[in-house]
């Protein structure tokens, strides 16, 4: 919308420039919250739907201990291969 309106805008005289503005305000306050709340709803939902989500917490005792088991079963399997 940036694109378009800059260049429609440009052209226009100052008090042109200041109805555009005054017209457009409120519309942009509604549309803009309600666009990026859309997008982030159908973000989370399309991640989980997709299985792409983790919903663990950073802090959770068993998604860290998890993390740690499977990294230190790759690390064993490496110095094997390696032996």
């Amino acid at each position: 919308m940036g694109l378009v309106m800059t260049k429609v805008i440009k052209n226009l005289e100052i008090p042109v420039k200041v109805e555009v503005a005054k017209r457009l305000t409120p519309k942009t306050f509604f549309i803009i919250p309600s666009l990026a709340s859309v997008a982030i709803a159908s973000r989370i939902y399309l991640a989980q739907k997709i299985g792409t989500s983790d919903i663990h917490s950073p802090m959770d005792n068993s998604y860290r201990y998890s993390c740690d088991n499977s990294f230190r079963s790759r690390f064993r399997n490496i110095n094997a291969k390696r032996s």
